[in-house]
């Protein structure tokens, strides 16, 4: 690894991971569906995704899925725990060769189909000629889910993990307000006039999740279920280090991330063993949509999850803060 060489942004890059995040979100802002339609054409032909990449694209790539890198890395969290905007700043290191998405597309459960969205071993050596280190990464949010650590054991069995572990209160407001843009497209029709809002639904997870209920059905994060599960960590925290073993993951709690991005992410460079870089501020950060929690719903969030705050802080042995 040649760590001495000077390593300059790559602007166009960048450029492109932003310019992702945009198209990104204004499919779900975008009205008009011829608009619409000419967004999905030019989705099929991109050189890289921010989320779901064309299935006929990853078939295709399937026919050489064994000259095809492996991750050396994974970026995981739960959604909406700022696991994007640490993927953005992972992604616009030089070193790293960029996957056909930053997330995989897990829908298509088969190592040939998973190999198939990382980059060529031809593509790997131009990068390492020219830096010494050439890596790739897998950065899909997929917390709780618990069998996606085994495939990526199955994958990549010496990878390293970064693990984003966000205030729960938070991160599970932020995915209600980001489940609201999703359902966006269609939560006008009749089949949703029931629904509740936000504190409502809440609430019943909070009565439900602990006698064993399964929470909402979401449509965006892991395995599609529950708000509040999202924010226990602890099982999904155990697996990993479970199957990878505690010194190859690295915790990294997203509020303090959030206040200082570029001191967190030279730690993260180093622990993947990147060579030295100094990132540029990302400016599309992905937020969720605006929504108002008044105190009283935030403090019964607080209490509900301080046990599993505290089961996670005594294996740890750290603790973050979050009440």
């Amino acid at each position: 690894m040649n760590n001495k060489i000077k390593i300059e942004p790559d602007h166009e890059r960048i450029e492109m991971l932003e310019q992702a995040v945009v198209d990104f979100r204004m499919f779900f802002e975008t009205k008009g569906g011829a608009k619409k339609a000419f967004k999905l054409l030019k989705h099929q032909f991109k050189s890289y995704y921010f989320v779901a990449p064309p299935g006929w694209r990853v078939g295709l790539r399937t026919h050489n899925w064994k000259k095809r890198m492996v991750p050396d890395f994974m970026s995981t969290g739960s959604i909406r725990s700022g696991t994007s905007n640490i993927s953005a700043y992972i992604l616009q290191h030089p070193a790293i060769v960029l996957p056909l998405s930053k997330e995989l597309a897990t829908h298509l459960p088969k190592e040939s189909f998973a190999r198939a969205q990382f980059p060529t071993l031809k593509e790997k050596a131009k990068v390492e000629e020219k830096y010494g280190v050439a890596m790739t990464a897998d950065c899909t949010p997929i917390g709780p889910t618990i069998s996606f650590p085994y495939w990526a054991k199955a994958v990549s069995p010496d990878m390293k993990i970064v693990l984003t572990l966000r205030n729960p209160v938070d991160r599970a407001i932020s995915h209600f307000r980001w489940n609201a843009m999703i359902t966006g497209l269609f939560d006008k029709d009749d089949l949703w006039q029931h629904m509740p809002e936000f504190k409502e639904a809440m609430r019943i997870e909070m009565k439900d999740i602990p006698r064993g209920g399964t929470g909402f059905f979401l449509f965006c994060g892991s395995g599609g279920t529950s708000y509040l599960r999202h924010s226990i960590y602890l099982p999904f925290v155990e697996r990993m280090h479970e199957l990878f073993g505690r010194d190859k993951v690295k915790i990294v709690n997203a509020n303090q991330f959030f206040k200082d991005p570029i001191s967190q992410m030279r730690d993260i460079y180093d622990f993947v063993g990147l060579p030295e870089y100094e990132p540029l501020e990302i400016k599309e950060k992905n937020p969720s949509p605006p929504l108002e929690v008044d105190d009283e719903i935030r403090a019964e969030l607080v209490d509900f999850f301080k046990p599993y705050n505290e089961q996670l802080y005594d294996y740890l042995g750290v603790d973050f803060g979050w009440e």
